[in-house]
């Protein structure tokens, strides 16, 4: 006998699918993309990023601005996970909002069940959302 498991919508978060991935590239000629070559225009901005987080958006300063201090950042590697690095918890979730839904008075929330109960009132985010920001100066070749 076969084994067999249930599938519910909750459980499943790929099936039949293609890797996350883009498309888009650039090439220098056609025969280059023909043969997916790597091209003087593109370069990779993985590496070493400086990294502060925040308690929320509304407290990140100007920190984008030229001449900002950028007082407190580190560095981080990037591509990667700030919550795998020391900052904040890890959360994963692929049906909740990680957040209170008792706290009602708050435009990231909404009342329109009969019970009273409230669900997540999209694309706002309660204050105490934790915001990453990330820095890195690089040069870009002139062509």
């Amino acid at each position: 006998m076969k084994d067999t498991f249930p599938l519910h919508s909750l459980d499943a978060t790929a099936l039949n699918r293609n890797a996350a991935h883009t498309g888009w590239r650039a090439f220098e000629s056609e025969a280059q993309a023909l043969k997916f070559e790597q091209s003087k225009y593109v370069t990779s901005l993985n590496g070493e990023w400086q990294f502060k987080l925040y308690p929320n958006v509304y407290s990140t300063g100007e920190f984008y601005l030229k001449d900002d201090k950028r007082e407190g950042f580190t560095g981080i590697p990037v591509p990667g996970n700030w919550e795998l690095f020391g900052h904040g918890e890890p959360i994963y979730t692929n049906y909740h909002y990680p957040w209170s839904y008792t706290q009602n008075d708050q435009r990231h929330l909404i009342k329109p069940r009969a019970d009273g109960g409230s669900v997540p009132n999209a694309p706002y985010a309660p204050e105490g959302n934790p915001t990453g920001c990330y820095y890195r100066t690089f040069t870009l070749p002139e062509d």
